[in-house]
């Protein structure tokens, strides 16, 4: 995934994420869905507004995704580095999505345990 991510082929790390959520030997936790994560950020150059939007709208359902089966008990618990990058993914072209799905991804920023100075900068931004 991480391979795929580097490479700005976030279509093939979704891929190889669909290919784990289906294995029983494969276990998803935080750092793999945050390497499917980066593929929405790096994959954004070079691509037209629909493009970027539905990147952004993939790393606001992975984020849910996330909080969901973590919810459940499994390893899946977003971190600093999960809200920094669905926030750059969606900053990149905040136009194209929707203030209420953008919200979402402040409120659920916004509900961590932690707090650190990469917060404070996403703030910022946004």
């Amino acid at each position: 995934i991480s391979a795929c991510a580097r490479c700005n082929e976030y279509e093939a790390a979704f891929d190889v994420l669909e290919r784990m959520r289906n294995d029983d030997h494969c276990e998803l936790n935080t750092w793999v869905y945050n390497a499917a994560l980066k593929g929405c950020v790096g994959g954004s150059r070079g691509r037209n507004r629909k493009q970027r939007a539905k990147q952004g709208e993939m790393a606001l359902a992975l984020l849910n995704e996330m909080e969901r089966l973590s919810e459940n008990g499994m390893n899946t618990a977003p971190d600093t580095v999960t809200y920094n990058t669905v926030l750059a993914a969606i900053g990149s072209d905040i136009g194209s999505l929707g203030g209420s799905k953008h919200f979402s991804a402040l409120v659920s920023l916004d509900s961590m345990d932690e707090w650190s100075p990469q917060e404070a900068t996403v703030f910022e931004i946004v």
